[in-house]
């Protein structure tokens, strides 16, 4: 079990809000970039 990973490909801000609710959000960018976070 791994606490608080934050993998972010590019800069993208948006996803950084949903790191302050606490959410699991998973979002494919450009191509098949896929941004995980888990909190």
């Amino acid at each position: 079990m791994q606490e608080n990973v934050k993998e972010i490909s590019f800069q993208n801000r948006f996803q950084i809000n949903y790191i302050k609710y606490g959410v699991i959000k998973q979002k494919v960018i450009n191509e098949q970039y896929i941004i995980y976070i888990y909190l």
